[in-house]
């Protein structure tokens, strides 16, 4: 025989199928999928950015980068991307003319001294440089010629850059004396970075780019550096993006002209975007009380906390 459901039980039924389809729906807009596994969008909403673990790879990345754009200023106090080498001269005359750099540069703090192609500068228990860094130790640029194409080799060990050690060597090669293939292979405070950039000089600015593999704290970090330009007399880069990647999440900021005084990047993991501030420094941001209102909290690692900044000449 047919059996019917009664309008009360059909009722009843309905309220049911409600309750599950709402639940689920609930699920998936807030919590765990029904098979437990997580939503599509991995990015941290972005009242969580200042506490998300993704802001930390962030900070890490931060932190590498501005050692590595540090020795990069280091090396323009040196030799200066606009350039200081000729490559129409010798070894010796080159070296010479890096002799002369270091001088002015270091405001004749540092003991200069030429030995061939060798050049050794001791800055002792510390100089500042005229871009703003603060350096102390000793550093040796030895200079090769084969043809026309020119190879500074700048070792640096016991050396300190704005109270942050640096060990290790940046290996510069050239044929016109503006655009450069750096090998990097350096040690900053326990931090290991190695890798190629190339650098492009013009007046008044350089452009970075390359890839960096790094382990900070036990953590393997790969840092790719895009377009980066870099203008003297400015506090942050104005131009370009950096990509840092832990395992699979990768976070990438973003400079614009903006961020050349104010410090403020675009950073976007996934399908969020948030703003954050690279930390002060010396007299940078130019603008205190509008850096504080766009800061979400970075006080340590940010990318330009230990780089001097570049000033003008």
């Amino acid at each position: 025989m047919e059996r019917r459901i009664g309008f009360p039980a059909f009722v009843c039924l309905m309220v049911m199928l409600t309750a599950c389809d709402s639940s689920t729906t609930s699920s998936d807009a807030g919590g765990l999928l029904p098979d437990g596994a997580a939503p599509a969008d991995s990015g941290p909403p972005a009242g969580d950015w200042a506490a998300s673990p993704e802001r930390d790879i962030f900070r890490k990345g931060a932190d590498i980068l501005s050692s590595i754009m540090a020795t990069m200023a280091v090396a323009d106090s040196f030799f200066a991307f606009d350039p200081t080498l000729d490559t129409s001269k010798t070894a010796e005359e080159n070296a010479a003319a890096i002799q002369q750099t270091i001088t002015v540069e270091s405001k004749s703090c540092a003991k200069v001294s030429l030995n061939g192609t060798s050049v050794t500068a001791d800055f002792g228990s510390g100089c500042t440089l005229a871009n703003g860094m603060q350096v102390a130790g000793a550093a040796t640029a030895s200079v090769g010629k084969e043809g026309s194409t020119i190879t500074v080799k700048l070792i640096l060990n016991g050396f300190h850059v704005n109270g942050k050690s640096a060990t290790g060597t940046l290996v510069f090669t050239t044929t016109n004396g503006s655009d450069f293939t750096v090998q990097a292979d350096m040690t900053f405070s326990g931090d290991k970075v190695s890798g190629t950039l190339t650098i492009k000089g013009a007046n008044g600015s350089f452009t970075a780019n390359g890839s960096l593999s790094a382990t900070q704290a036990g953590v393997p970090l790969t840092i790719a550096i895009n377009n980066v330009v870099w203008s003297k007399g400015k506090c942050y880069p104005e131009a370009g993006s950096v990509s840092v990647t832990s395992g699979r999440v990768t976070i990438t900021y973003t400079f614009s002209a903006q961020t050349a005084d104010t410090g403020v990047v675009t950073v976007t993991q996934g399908r969020s975007t948030n703003t954050d501030t690279l930390p002060a420094y010396g007299s940078c941001p130019v603008s205190s009380a509008d850096a504080g209102a766009a800061d979400t909290g970075a006080s340590d690692g940010g990318m330009l906390k230990d780089a001097g900044g570049l000033r003008d000449r």
